[in-house]
């Protein structure tokens, strides 16, 4: 799947944020909106995820990365892909470095989990086996196989 990009004519510093100034080639994907006013969402530039609210700006589009992120890789990059708060936190899980996972099965029989990708059942009737990280996040052993080791982002392509 081809990523609507962000194309950054203009940086600025908008009370202590950083902001980035600029044009999007789509505000759809994936057969929904990505990109709308107060919308919150990602840009991404190689394997490196900056999270933000999207401002409409007249003819351009404003994004300010959220506080709690480093900016540095910003500054490298004139252009991004977006994608929504809900793929760019999966994609999240699949790049992100610093998280660590390890198989896990699951113990509680009258409870359950959900695949933090596919949604897939984890339970000890389905997906018992499955892969837990650092975050507290749950993928299924088929996710993991696909995406999170490969840190492949096909399931977005096979979503839509």
């Amino acid at each position: 799947m081809l990523f609507p990009t962000f194309h950054v004519i203009e940086r600025r510093l908008d009370d202590d944020q950083v902001a980035l100034l600029g044009s999007v080639s789509a505000t759809e994907a994936a057969g929904n909106t990505w990109v709308a006013d107060r919308y919150l969402g990602y840009l991404k530039h190689g394997d490196s995820l900056f999270y933000g609210r999207w401002h409409s700006a007249g003819d351009h589009w404003k994004f300010v990365v959220d506080k709690s992120q480093k900016a540095s890789g910003l500054s490298d990059a004139n252009e991004f892909e977006i994608l929504d708060s809900y793929w760019g936190e999966r994609v999240e899980l699949v790049l992100n470095r610093g998280i660590t996972w390890r198989p896990d099965s699951w113990t509680k029989s009258d409870d359950h989990d959900h695949c933090s990708i596919c949604w897939a059942t984890i339970s000890i009737a389905q997906n018992e086996n499955h892969f837990l990280a650092t975050t507290h996040d749950r993928v299924c052993t088929s996710c993991y196989k696909a995406y999170v080791r490969p840190r492949a982002l096909d399931f977005i392509a096979a979503a839509a």
